[in-house]
């Protein structure tokens, strides 16, 4: 199935923007400018450009064909090309988003935007949380709970599979603070002689 590749360019000022289609490129131009009007077209770069700088102003200019290619690829060319001209920050370039993205592409994104949104948020969300726990303290008890057994079973775990590093790297803590570890031991059993003290005196009782 052909695919083509083309630069929508301006006779004014040479900005332009690179996109792709099925259709013969003429009326892919017919195409965009029958869009033009489409409210949710105002805040498109390409769109908000040719509005008003008028589509009488628009040149098509054809960069690839490929005879056979599936969705997936024509957009990867696109994106090729898109990518050619801002790798020397064309500032006359009207593509603002890549046609496709990675999924790795795709996580680096959400995250990004979720980052901004919280950062923007963050105010409200703290005051939510705070009304929340507030109407609902059982729930947080139990929360709390959960997050404690879940910290003791990964301490475990953890433990176990790297006892022998746990180890090694305890006694080179002490080889390298012999006075800190003194005074450790030293608090230590003086817990210890204060416990059997107190054990002594229940029996005592």
């Amino acid at each position: 199935m052909i695919g083509r590749v083309y630069k929508i360019q301006s006779k004014i000022d040479g900005c332009f923007y690179i996109g792709s289609t099925r259709l013969d490129i003429n009326d892919r131009l017919r195409e965009h400018r029958l869009c033009r009007n489409r409210k949710t077209h105002n805040s498109i770069p390409i769109y908000a450009y040719f509005n008003l700088k008028g589509w009488d102003n628009a040149n098509i200019i054809l960069l690839h064909e490929f005879e056979s290619i599936s969705d997936k690829d024509l957009l990867w060319e696109e994106r090729k090309e898109i990518e050619k001209v801002l790798a020397f920050h064309d500032v006359r370039c009207l593509n603002k988003n890549r046609p496709i993205i990675t999924r790795e592409e795709l996580k680096e994104q959400v995250k990004i935007t979720n980052q901004k949104w919280h950062k923007a948020n963050q105010e409200r969300t703290s005051n939510n949380l705070k009304e929340w726990r507030k109407v609902n303290p059982e729930k947080v008890r139990a929360q709390r709970e959960r997050r404690r057994e879940s910290d003791k079973e990964y301490s475990k775990v953890y433990c176990q599979e790297h006892m022998d590093h746990i180890i090694e790297k305890t006694k080179q803590w002490r080889l390298d603070n012999p006075e800190k570890y003194a005074e450790q031991c030293r608090r230590a059993n003086e817990r210890a002689k204060e416990k059997r003290s107190a054990q002594k005196n229940n029996l005592t009782d």
